[in-house]
């Protein structure tokens, strides 16, 4: 076997290997989003519009402090959090405003 030939094997071997990752993770992102879509619709057709609030109150905290501690973990300058809001024009639940800092090599 050539040098040439054994390269282009294991570019084509790291090639698929890496679309069965992606495609793996993609493949779940997407059969979540779908669970997503019809928790969603069941929880509005049983409480109402506001019937998301029931997981929102919970989920969306946990969801935020994931984020603060992110920004703690790479030296970013959190300026503002809300854990949780209700009655957002845009339907924002909650928020970690950041900022980036220069200094850190992440």
């Amino acid at each position: 076997m050539s040098l040439f030939t054994a390269f282009l094997n294991t570019l084509l071997l790291s090639f698929f290997e890496l679309i069965y990752l992606v495609g793996i993770l993609v493949a779940v992102g997407m059969v979540i989003g779908v669970i997503e879509r019809y928790s969603n619709r069941y929880l509005i057709k049983a409480f109402g519009p506001r019937g998301l609030y029931l997981t929102a109150w919970i989920g969306t905290p946990i969801h935020e402090i994931g984020h603060l501690i992110q920004c703690f973990i790479w030296g970013h300058r959190v300026t503002r959090v809300k854990l949780l809001q209700f009655g957002h024009p845009n339907g924002v639940l909650g928020y970690v405003e950041h900022q980036y800092n220069k200094n850190s090599i992440y």
